[in-house]
């Protein structure tokens, strides 16, 4: 959903994953995302994500037997998004909040992330001029 205005945008999400390497991995992840543009150069917004998850992998019991162990369980992300476009090439972007938790996941993390992006398409666009 975008506003009339173009200035703010919910966007919901639906995804279900599922690997089968050296154990077996199901999520479900249910969220939405919302965000606001301020001006031409600065936008922020808010991410929440509810999972289910379900974890099977191989270990033994007590007694050194052979088993394949079940780890079940609900979690959520939630973070915050900001952008400051330095220039037609260049923005910044930070994003703080606390990452999924579960059973190989370190539980009351912190998701912290800093970066620039390089935009490709004005970066061609400086090349042709």
């Amino acid at each position: 959903f975008r506003s009339d205005n173009q200035k703010s945008e919910l966007t919901m999400l639906i995804r279900q994953t599922f690997s089968t390497s050296d154990s077996v991995n199901a999520n479900f992840d249910l969220g939405f995302s919302a965000t606001r543009i301020v001006d031409e150069r600065f936008n922020y917004g808010v991410e929440l994500i509810y999972r289910s998850y379900s974890y099977r992998f191989p270990t033994k019991d007590i007694n050194g037997n052979n088993i394949k162990a079940i780890e079940s369980g609900n979690t959520y992300r939630l973070a915050m998004n900001m952008e400051y476009k330095i220039s037609d090439v260049v923005s910044i972007t930070a994003s703080v909040g606390k990452d999924f938790n579960g059973p190989f996941i370190a539980k009351n993390n912190l998701l912290s992330v800093i970066g620039a992006n390089f935009s490709l398409p004005a970066l061609a666009g400086l090349a042709l001029k």
